[in-house]
């Protein structure tokens, strides 16, 4: 179970969260100056084992309905930081709220907590247990006013993206880097994001349309596992997932913070600036949903829709570390997965949360939605030392009506429309399962290391192998055909539903990828 301490103000006076915090509030009075921390900055410190040294307070100014994000993380040592909001106007300190740990154990995060008056207020980092607590080390604490990220700001992250390859945070399709090590380090308050859309048409936003450049040829090149012809197509920084609108592919490019725009012969025809870490993509017929999985220092909390040329229509929140998309046609619906938050939500196309759901019941850190038939399925991927095994079923209402037990870390989902199949990737035991449509499981096929990513092109299934840097294709039954070698370790995989399959070539945060392999179907597969 993923460890809470979000403490609501309204529990300020039960017992047990008094005795918890009681030493808190005696540090916090103890304090005469504290070091000053303002928007934007980023402070370090240290929790050491004497009585001295185990918290550390800070001071700011705030104007009245400030939104503030703050996050606390270990950067060495055994530290699992604990995180408190004050205000000391009064003289006694009030607690305000309280950060939640991330599931592990690195990282405190007050998330979107809005201060209701003007003046000053003080961050107490301390850890687990305070004075009682044994666990020391050095940390960083990052303070953020989200009131001033107007709706469509184009400002580039604060730290370095969330991106695959690294080995520290997940990203929207399996990706490399997602199950490998513990979830995101940021995890959020049980608090509702404080700035939801209303039902007011999103309106045009002043950013530049889509940037064009020259015209760039993709290069061939064979593999040498299979007689596929893959060819190389250059993007930004850090590609991590595709979607196919029918006419264009676009990828969100997290290093950069950039959506480049393809046509279908892989020609770069422009690129959106987002800001942020763009990670999910959805097309909704005539528009594109990017979400901002956001970073270490500031965790995404919103969606951005961009028409068909890169222009911005609107931005939402939707809650914490937004990691997954997909659009119900019948009912216009945009379904999000909230990595951070353990929520799914469902959005109507003017951007307005229509339904919420709380899958912490079931399991933690949703990290693919996939709506197919009549229903929205979900895989719950859960922490490294505590990996999930769950797939969660969403009716059109928001009820969950099925839960089934898969793979070990399950990541990503493929839909067979024809034979009402839906494959499931699992990252942690490198098998797929194969699930009809009321979720009982068919077959389970082992495929190679840590497959990460799936597509389906109408007979077969493509899986991307994090680990063996390669794709296998299976037939319905998961025997593999074919396996296609890559140059580095794959994410994302995209089906154009004509003859190619596009997959993502993110690298690492030390040695960035800017690429795609675009995989010819039928060299492949004869």
């Amino acid at each position: 179970m993923r460890t809470r301490h979000f403490l609501p103000v309204v529990l300020a006076l039960s017992i047990g969260l008094t005795l918890v915090l009681s030493g808190i509030a005696s540090v916090v009075r103890a304090q005469a100056d504290y070091p000053t921390i303002t928007y934007g900055q980023t402070l370090t410190g240290e929790i050491k084992a004497d009585a001295q040294n185990d918290a550390a307070a800070y001071q700011f100014d705030a104007a009245a309905d400030d939104s503030v994000t703050v996050v606390m993380k270990r950067t060495s040592g055994t530290l699992r930081p604990l995180l408190t909001l004050f205000d000391t106007s009064k003289g006694t300190p009030q607690l305000l709220a309280s950060g939640k740990l991330s599931s592990d154990g690195k990282t405190a995060t007050i998330s979107s907590f809005t201060l209701s008056k003007a003046g000053q207020y003080v961050l107490l980092a301390t850890r687990e247990g305070v004075s009682k607590g044994t666990t020391i080390g050095k940390f960083s604490i990052t303070l953020q006013n989200d009131s001033s990220n107007s709706t469509g700001s184009d400002a580039t992250p604060t730290a370095t993206p969330r991106a695959n390859g690294t080995k520290t945070a997940p990203t929207k399709k399996p990706t490399a880097n997602k199950p490998t090590v513990a979830p995101t380090d940021a995890a959020p308050t049980d608090a509702a994001p404080t700035d939801m859309p209303t039902d007011a048409a999103p309106t045009d936003m002043p950013t530049p349309a889509a940037t064009i450049h020259p015209t760039a040829r993709p290069s061939a090149k064979p593999t040498a596992s299979s007689n596929a012809t893959v060819t190389t197509i250059q993007v930004g920084t850090m590609p991590v997932y595709s979607v196919w609108s029918g006419n264009n592919l676009y990828v969100a490019n997290q290093g950069d913070s950039t959506v480049s725009i393809l046509d279908g012969d892989g020609n770069v025809t422009g690129t959106i600036t987002t800001g942020g870490a763009p990670q999910a993509l959805a097309w909704d017929g005539t528009r594109l949903w990017v979400a901002d999985f956001g970073t270490d220092q500031a965790p995404g909390n919103s969606v951005s829709v961009y028409s068909d040329t890169g222009k911005k229509v609107g931005t939402y929140k939707v809650g914490l570390n937004p990691l997954s998309m997909s659009y119900d046609p019948d009912n216009q619906r945009m379904w999000v997965a909230l990595y951070g938050d353990d929520k799914v939500v469902a959005l109507n196309l003017k951007g307005k949360i229509v339904s919420t759901i709380d899958v912490s019941g079931s399991g933690h850190s949703p990290n693919t939605v996939l709506w197919a038939g009549t229903q929205l399925w979900v895989t719950l991927q859960g922490a490294l030392d505590k990996p999930d095994n769950k797939v969660l079923t969403i009716d059109t209402d928001g009820n969950i009506t099925n839960t089934i037990e898969v793979g070990k870390q399950p990541v990503d989902f493929a839909w067979d429309d024809a034979d009402q199949i839906m494959y499931v990737a699992n990252y942690g035991d490198d098998t797929i399962n194969a699930l009809d449509a009321t979720g009982k499981i068919t077959g389970t096929y082992p495929v190679g290391k840590n497959p990460t990513a799936l597509a389906w092109d109408g007979k077969h299934l493509w899986c991307t192998l994090d680990a063996d840097k390669s794709v296998v294709v299976l037939d319905s039954t998961g025997q593999v055909l074919t396996t296609v070698a890559l140059d580095d370790a794959p994410n994302g995989i995209t089906f154009d539903t004509m003859s190619s399959m596009w997959v993502s070539l993110p690298g690492t945060t030390d040695k960035p990828g800017s690429s795609l392999a675009r995989i010819d179907i039928t060299s492949a597969v004869p």
